[in-house]
């Protein structure tokens, strides 16, 4: 089992969708699925860590619909009262994905419609996460200065928590935008439409309709119910899937990130990691934070004043060459503390 399935697993989604040629046995525990709009065929993978096929979509129409569920948008539970419908708190949704052709504006998912959905769209090289309620658009999450374009490999992954008031976006590891929710406590049930692709009645962006999915390719569209994933799962789960395992522990703090915009994450030397982040690597995140923002502070070193005296020159570097055999070892340390996997829970 790669790497990548295994953080899959332990993330423990409710419903995943491989689209390997098999799609029924793939979503797990829903009752049905159609294609919708024009037929789909199948690719090899898009993720570089996966045998499996990707879904290729070479129409906006061309997409998978799949059946309502309680644990998404409409219903009642099956393992409760029927007087004790949906209800919509805490979710999460990772896509892989690639755009062929970069149209005005394309719907990568969305579930629910006109009056009430949850969608993610791409427009105009941004990817924006779109809630919508009583038939008005509530928030927006744009990538603005994340920009992608076609041909580029894509990991999303999008959570909302309607009781803290926030949906957040996330592309290839990195916190690419966050709104408020602007629904309440919960959004309303939304049945009618669950698509990866296809064409969309998501109300879009500009609080309009939209009309047309994405063309291109998407593969392991994963759903979490009343869960919501953070910074350091992101990162996990786009590192494995393009097999960096070691990027993921040597540079998981070196993007810069909005700390203002996640209150809930620990800020470490300007840069933001994630409370509550998977165990396997969430401790190493933390162990590491210290460290990595003590690399920030090293001073420029001007050797020009010294010139060829190499006492002179000893004793300058000395003290950073001791900072760095000191961030070695606690990176070694933080590798040492991660906890193996527990397979048994696979």
């Amino acid at each position: 089992m790669s790497r990548y399935n295994t953080i899959v697993r332990n993330l423990a989604p409710r419903f995943r969708c491989l689209f390997d040629g098999d799609i029924a046995e793939e979503i797990h525990s829903l009752p049905t699925y159609t294609e919708a709009g024009d037929q789909i065929s199948f690719a090899s993978s898009i993720i570089p860590t996966m045998t499996s096929q990707s879904i290729a979509l070479a129409t906006a129409g061309a997409g998978v619909r799949l059946g309502n569920s309680w644990y998404v948008n409409d219903g009642a539970a099956p393992d409760k009262p029927e007087d004790e419908v949906y209800s919509f708190i805490r979710r999460s949704v990772s896509l892989w994905f690639i755009i062929d052709q970069m149209n005005a504006l394309q719907c990568l998912w969305e579930e629910g419609g006109g009056t009430n959905s949850w969608a993610a769209f791409v427009e105009g090289g941004e990817v924006k996460i779109v809630m919508a309620e009583g038939g008005a658009v509530t928030s927006v999450a744009s990538s603005s200065g994340f920009g992608i374009s076609e041909g580029q490999l894509c990991h999303l992954l999008m959570t909302c928590n309607t009781s803290n008031d926030i949906q957040t976006l996330y592309l290839n590891g990195r916190l690419a935008a966050s709104s408020s929710c602007g629904v309440g406590e919960q959004l309303s049930g939304h049945g009618g439409d669950w698509v990866v692709g296809g064409n969309s009645d998501a109300r879009n962006p500009d609080d309009s309709v939209a009309n047309g999915g994405f063309i291109g390719r998407a593969q392991d569209y994963l759903y979490w119910h009343e869960v919501e994933l953070g910074q350091a799962d992101a990162l996990a789960l786009y590192r494995a899937g393009i097999g960096d395992d070691e990027g993921l522990l040597s540079s998981v703090n070196l993007y810069p990130f909005d700390v203002s915009s996640n209150p809930g994450g620990l800020a470490a030397g300007g840069y933001l990691v994630e409370e509550g982040g998977v165990s396997l690597v969430g401790r190493t995140v933390r162990a590491m934070a210290g460290a990595t923002a003590s690399i920030q502070t090293l001073p420029t070193l001007d050797v020009s004043a010294v010139e060829n005296d190499a006492d002179a020159i000893t004793a300058l570097v000395a003290p950073a060459s001791a900072h760095a055999t000191a961030v070695a070892s606690a990176a070694s340390s933080a590798r040492a503390a991660v906890p193996p996997f527990d397979f048994t829970l696979l």
